[in-house]
Order: structure tokens, then C-alpha cells, then sequence
């Protein structure tokens, strides 16, 4: 048995905060204990105090019943010198020494939630006061959030946005709006550009070179942005702060819409700069134009989605090289909207759209030559399938959408996915983002087989293209049956593939 002083300082270690009435008195003694000498007995079954403080039992007796004896009594069991009821002993439930712990009691041999409390995975919460189950089990407050009454508050000084978190009340209104979760953005309404159609010089921050030529045609009506000839070398860029007072699943999925062109384009002087958008410091292409005003649209990746202020626009650039020689192309912009997107355009960040293929061809296409198709495998389920002759240099592909995380969400990022086909013949897994940043083959086995290839930062916030793609033997000199079949591409953390 534990020497009572030294129990004494456990309990004051470890639950002084709680409760130790029932060992050590620290005031007064509950569920009819009785303090002897500042500890919380049992006068009925303590050998030290049997009956009243201090009456020791001897050696080999047990207290039964408030009486030293030499064994217990009837329905009681001896535990250690003392007799107790393994159906309601706090210190011996159900057998000699199963304590309950704290916030529990022993009922019917079982150590359960004190009254009060409910049981949530294995922890007694209150849940009228539980931040982490707050009015039911599993329901945790949102940052800054305090559970009062079984319901999720924000504190002094803060109000709740849609988002489901509190901004503090910079403005003082009591209502959650653009100045409290962006703060310097009260003027603006959330999503959207302010001066979107460049038909004022205002608003908008230019660098390298970048203008804004109100009188210019523009694209709807007058007024755009344009990187010069000059400019094209200097990486320009016109950028604005936008509220996004959310994340993806409080805003839903979004797209950049906007409208370019190039000044000309001709054998001479061919249109082979590029044009980026820019999410809080991260970039993506934002694809391709010619000479009359296109309108495009790119789904925002999570770096867009930063629950306040995101600096959001377009940066341009030339091809590495062509700067050293005379460049006469300029390209313009305009017209730039934060518009609604659906979950089949624009995948969840972390994610590959439909990348069970459980939808079918959402998300996919297949280009290149040769077979691919999405559809039943020999055991039922839906999945990517390639056949590809490699005498015809046939090279099959189906291209979907990735979303790379932030590193800061899933460190050391990497795409998995199954696949099986012709044994030793090579499929290849490649992303870009207006040209090829990432690439890796995997030579295909007889069976499904788990196969992982690291993501890298360059991407990372932005939603990308990925191609699944079966190789040839690029002389196309032996006609090989090639097949393979793909499912389940997903994005996990690897450290030890992906340091």
C-alpha cells in the first residue's frame, strides 16, 4: 500500500485543481468521509481508521463494517486490508484497485461521468462550458470562441462571421463586417475588386512598369491595364487587396475572371510572354490569348483563401531569353471579377478533383491518341483506363485538375494513387501550369499497387493541370500492348518520400 503521506502529495499534485475529497481533506469531506488527521477516510472500510480516527486494524484483519475483523463481510471484498464495494468504490470499481478518474464515479462496477457530464470519446465534458463540445459531443468552438450555455460565443471585443470565427469589433458595431476581418478594407465589399474595369487610375498597385491607361478601348467599356513592350522584361504586375473573409468551405469554391489580349502577334514578333495570377504571393498561369479580347476564369487554390486581406491580380513576363533581343508586343487587361464557381469546376484545396473517378468524367478528359477512358475494372469499381500501341506512337492521357496545398497545411505534400497494367510498362504522372513543372514515371505491375510522387512549393496555393499519360518508347519501333489502369489519386504527407 502507498504511504498516506506520499498519497497525499500525489493527490495534491495532480487533481488539486479538481477533486481529492475523497482522499485528502481539503476543507471539508464529501459522500460520507470523515477527515482524520486532513485526509478523507472511509470510516467503515480504512484499516488505519476503522470506525473512528486513528483505530488501527492488526495485522491480518481487515475493516468490515467500521469493525477490525478477520475477513468481510458479506457482499464486500478485500482490497488491499480494507473492504469494499466493488460496485460503488470510487478507489476499487469493479475489481481492487481500478480507480476512477477524475470527473467519474463507480456505478454498478463501472466507472462513469459524474452527474452533469456527458461521455465524448472517452473524456467527461460539460457541455454547457466545453469549447471542444460545446452543446453536444464533437461540436469545438471556432478560434476566439468561448462555450457559454452550450453555444459557441465569441469574446469581449469580437463578433462572429460567416466563416464561423470571431474578428475582434475594430469598428464597434456589434456585426461582423469587411473592416473587422480586413481591417483597412472598410470601404470595400468582400470579393470584390474596386475599380475592376481600370476606369480610373486608382485603387490598384503597379509595379514594374505596369499602367493604367483609362482612355484605351478596353474590353466592355473604356479603360485597362497594359504591360508595355519595356515592361514585359521587368516583371510587372498590377495587383489589388480583396476581403476574403473566409476559407473554401465558408466561401465556396471561386474563379479569377478577366479579360486579355495581346498588342500583336506575328512571325516576326510573336506573342510568347505569359501571363500569371497572383494569390498572396503565389502564382499560376492564367492561360492563354491572342490579339482580340479573351475572357478566361482559373479556380482560386487555397493561398487565395486567407479568412482576411489577399492581394490578388495579374503579372506578366516573357519567355526566358527573349529579352536580350528587341520585343514590340505589349499586353493589355481588364475587366477583373471574383465570380461563383461549382465543386465539379474547381477541386477542395489538398485535393484532386474526382479523384476516385466515383464521378465518372467530372473533372477528366482524355486527350492524346489512343484509348482512355474512365469505367468499371475487372473488380467493379470505376477507374482511369489506358490502352496505348506503341508501333503507332500512340500515347493515351486523361487530364484532370490538382489543388497543391500549402506546405504550411500538408508538409512535405505528395500525390498518391493505384494503379496496375502491362508489367514494366511505364505510366507517366505529370503537372503543369502552362508548361511542364513536375514529372515522374512508375513502371506498372500485375496487381494494384500504391505509387507516390512528391509535390514541390513552386505550386503550391494554386489549382493546376495534372496528366496521367502512358509512355511509348518514343522510337515507336515495337508494337507493345500496353494497359493500364489508375484510381484513387489523392494528396497525403510523406516525410520520409518527400523530406
Amino acid at each position: 500500500m502507498m504511504p498516506r503521506p506520499l498519497f497525499a502529495l500525489l493527490c495534491i499534485a495532480v487533481v488539486l485543481a479538481a477533486s481529492c475529497m475523497t482522499k485528502f481533506d481539503t476543507g471539508a469531506c464529501e459522500g460520507g468521509l470523515t477527515s482524520c488527521s486532513g485526509e478523507c477516510v472511509d470510516l467503515a472500510s480504512d484499516e488505519a481508521n476503522c470506525g473512528e480516527c486513528g483505530n488501527a486494524c492488526g495485522s491480518g484483519e481487515v475493516c468490515s463494517g467500521s469493525t477490525c475483523s478477520a475477513g468481510c463481510d458479506p457482499g464486500l471484498e478485500n482490497c488491499g486490508g480494507s473492504c469494499v464495494n466493488l460496485a460503488t468504490s470510487n478507489d476499487h470499481c469493479g475489481v481492487c484497485f481500478n480507480a476512477c478518474a477524475i470527473r467519474r464515479h463507480c456505478e454498478d462496477s463501472t466507472c462513469v461521468c459524474d452527474e452533469g457530464l456527458e461521455e465524448c470519446s472517452g473524456v467527461c465534458a460539460n457541455l454547457g462550458t466545453d469549447p471542444m463540445n460545446c452543446g453536444s459531443c464533437g461540436v469545438e468552438c471556432g478560434f476566439g470562441m468561448d462555450c457559454v450555455a452550450a453555444s459557441c460565443t465569441c469574446g469581449s471585443g469580437t463578433v462572429r462571421c460567416t466563416s464561423g470565427e470571431c474578428a475582434p469589433d475594430d469598428d464597434g458595431d456589434g456585426v461582423c463586417n469587411t473592416e473587422d476581418v480586413c481591417p483597412g478594407l472598410d470601404d470595400t465589399t468582400p470579393l470584390v475588386f474596386r475599380n475592376p474595369g481600370f476606369v480610373t487610375t486608382g485603387d490598384w498597385t503597379l509595379a514594374g512598369g505596369a499602367v493604367i491607361d483609362p482612355t484605351a478601348p478596353g474590353s466592355s467599356t473604356a479603360g485597362e491595364a497594359v504591360f508595355s513592350s519595356s515592361a514585359m522584361c521587368t516583371d510587372p504586375s498590377v495587383t489589388q487587396e480583396v476581403c476574403m473573409p473566409g476559407d473554401w468551405f465558408t466561401l465556396g469554391p471561386l474563379k479569377l475572371k478577366f479579360a486579355a489580349r495581346w498588342e500583336i502577334c506575328s512571325m516576326s514578333d510573336p506573342c510568347n510572354g505569359s501571363l500569371r495570377a497572383i494569390f498572396d504571393g503565389y502564382g499560376r498561369h492564367a492561360g492563354d490569348f491572342d490579339m482580340v479580347y479573351t475572357t478566361n476564369s482559373i479556380c482560386l487554390g487555397e493561398a487565395a483563401y486567407t479568412g482576411g486581406t489577399a492581394r490578388i491580380g495579374l503579372a506578366g513576363g516573357l519567355v526566358p531569353g527573349t529579352c536580350s533581343v528587341p520585343y514590340m508586343n505589349s499586353f493589355h487587361m481588364d475587366d477583373l471579377d471574383i465570380v461563383s464557381a461549382t465543386t465539379s469546376e474547381c477541386p477542395e484545396p489538398g485535393t484532386i478533383l474526382n479523384g476516385d473517378f466515383s464521378l465518372t468524367w467530372t473533372g477528366w478528359a482524355a486527350t492524346g491518341s489512343g484509348f482512355a477512358r474512365i469505367e468499371p475494372d475487372s473488380g467493379g469499381d470505376v477507374s482511369g483506363h489506358l490502352i496505348a500501341h506503341a508501333a503507332t506512337c500512340e500515347s493515351p492521357r486523361l487530364e484532370g485538375s490538382i489543388s497543391v496545398p500549402l506546405f504550411t497545411t500538408v508538409p512535405n505534400a505528395a500525390i498518391q494513387f493505384q494503379m496496375m497494367g502491362t508489367v514494366g510498362q511505364e505510366l507517366g504522372v505529370e503537372l503543369y501550369d502552362g508548361e511542364m513543372v513536375a514529372a515522374q514515371d512508375f513502371a506498372a505491375r500485375a496487381t494494384w499497387t500504391s505509387y507516390r510522387m512528391c509535390l514541390y512549393p513552386l505550386n503550391q496555393g494554386n489549382v493546376i493541370t495534372l496528366f496521367v499519360v502512358a509512355r511509348f518508347d518514343y522510337l515507336c519501333t515495337s508494337n507493345i500492348f500496353r494497359e493500364f489502369w489508375v484510381d484513387d489519386f489523392e494528396i497525403v504527407s510523406d516525410s520520409v518520400t518527400c523530406p
